[in-house]
C-alpha cells in the first residue's frame, strides 16, 4: 500500500494487522490510521453553557405550552403572517406528541454534554430518529386538522 509517505517516515511506523502505529512526525500524513499515545484518548464533547440553557428553556416551553393547550383543548399555533391555527381533540394530541419529540431532541444534546462516555453517535442517532418521528407527527396532526376542518 502506498500512503504517499517517504521511506524514512515509514521507518518510524510499525504496521500491526493493518493499523499503523506512528510517531507524531509520521502521523501528519496518516491521521485516519494513526494511534499515538495521547492521540488515541477519547475527549468528550462540550456544549456551551448558553446552548445548554437555551435547549432546556425551549424543551420546557414546548412541554408547558403543549400541556396548557391540552388542558384547555385548544392549541394556538401562530405563523409569521398573523394567522393563528387552533388545534383541538385528535390533532392536538398528535401535535403534543410532536412537541414531546422536539423537547426530547433538545434535552438529548444537554444530556450528551454531561455523559462523558464515548457514545455521542448514540445521542446523534437518537436525535435523528426522534426528530423525524416528531416531524412526521407534526405533518399527521396538520393533515388531520385539515380533514376535520372540511
Amino acid at each position: 500500500m502506498n500512503f504517499g509517505i517517504s521511506l524514512n517516515k515509514l521507518s518510524s511506523c510499525a504496521i500491526f494487522r493493518g493499523i499503523a502505529v506512528l510517531t507524531k512526525h509520521a502521523c501528519a500524513r496518516l491521521k485516519s490510521l494513526c494511534v499515538v499515545g495521547n492521540m488515541s484518548k477519547y475527549k468528550p464533547n462540550v456544549v456551551p453553557l448558553f446552548v445548554r440553557i437555551l435547549n432546556k428553556v425551549i424543551a420546557v416551553f414546548l412541554i408547558l405550552y403543549g400541556g396548557y393547550g391540552l388542558y384547555i383543548n385548544d392549541l394556538a399555533l401562530p405563523d409569521k403572517r398573523g394567522w393563528v391555527l387552533h388545534l383541538s381533540d385528535e390533532p392536538l394530541w398528535i401535535m403534543y406528541s410532536a412537541f414531546i419529540c422536539g423537547a426530547l431532541v433538545y434535552l438529548a444534546e444537554v444530556i450528551d454534554h454531561y455523559d462523558k462516555r464515548d457514545n455521542e453517535h448514540k445521542y446523534k442517532n437518537f436525535g435523528k430518529v426522534v426528530g423525524k418521528t416528531g416531524w412526521g407527527l407534526f405533518i399527521i396532526s396538520l393533515t388531520l386538522w385539515v380533514y376535520h376542518a372540511t
